[in-house]
């Protein structure tokens, strides 16, 4: 049953001493796609002992839990070393449903495995009748894929031909612009000498008749003074003669007065 390295049917290494078997609990994929997932952290050693223990019909002692490091094409694990028969080994549970969608596989070094093909105990998968009826209806899933990615693979080429078309019409678009624009470039900068030609002359013009208008502003404020002054000087004068003449004529009637 066990080559001294590796069991024929099983395939691990079957590590016996007297009747201690070891077995190892390793967690199973969830019903939808996705990652093995490791052994959640709530999840004891001595419940899932006492789950398998429980499938037994004589009382079986535990000698030792033992949580392994080593990884399976099935994932993570916990091995157990439990004292038990043969009968009592074949009477455990292959499944544990620990969450929803979650279940723990146990497999237990030098028990007779089950076919996940057919379901029976005893025969390993290439001794399985529907083993050659699987391999054919694989091989037409091959074929199936294999066309499938053909017909993926042409389309791309063509995509990628068609990018490589965009890509040489924008290049020419890009190289028409590059000539172009040095010349459009060059017309907007005389444009804007121009502009800005014609701009300091329109300033320059501006700035000329605006100070024409505050001269001539400023001269007729300064006309409009002088008007005033004189005004107020005139009147001051004759006002001045007013005076004489009144005192001259007061003083000629009291002189008349006198004599």
């Amino acid at each position: 049953m066990c080559n001294g390295r590796n069991c024929s049917l099983t395939g691990y290494h079957c590590s016996k001493s007297g009747n201690i078997y070891n077995v190892a609990l390793i967690q199973g994929k969830k019903r939808g796609p996705g990652k093995i997932p490791n052994i959640p952290p709530e999840v004891k050693t001595e419940w899932l002992a006492t789950a398998i223990l429980g499938a037994a019909e004589e009382e079986v002692e535990v000698e030792s839990f033992k949580e392994s490091n080593a990884v399976n094409w099935r994932g993570y694990g916990v091995e157990l070393c439990l004292m038990a028969t043969k009968e009592d080994i074949e009477r455990f549970p292959y499944r544990i449903e620990i969450e929803d969608e979650k279940t723990l596989s146990v497999i237990v070094e030098g028990r007779k495995p089950n076919c996940y093909l057919c379901g029976t105990r005893g025969h390993i998968k290439k001794e399985c009748p529907l083993y050659e009826f699987i391999a054919e209806y694989e091989k037409e899933l091959e074929e199936k894929k294999n066309t499938v990615n053909e017909k993926e693979n042409i389309e791309k080429e063509t995509k990628q031909q068609e990018k490589g078309n965009n890509k040489s019409t924008k290049e020419k678009e890009i190289k028409e612009k590059k000539e172009i624009e040095p010349k459009q470039s060059q017309e907007k900068k005389k444009e804007k000498e121009t502009t800005g030609k014609n701009k300091r002359e329109n300033r320059t013009k501006r700035k000329e008749k605006t100070a024409h208008k505050r001269k001539k502003k400023r001269n007729i404020k300064h006309e409009r003074k002088r008007e005033q002054t004189k005004n107020q000087k005139d009147k001051r004068r004759k006002k001045k003669e007013k005076k004489a003449k009144r005192e001259k004529e007061r003083n000629k009637e009291r002189r008349t007065r006198k004599k």
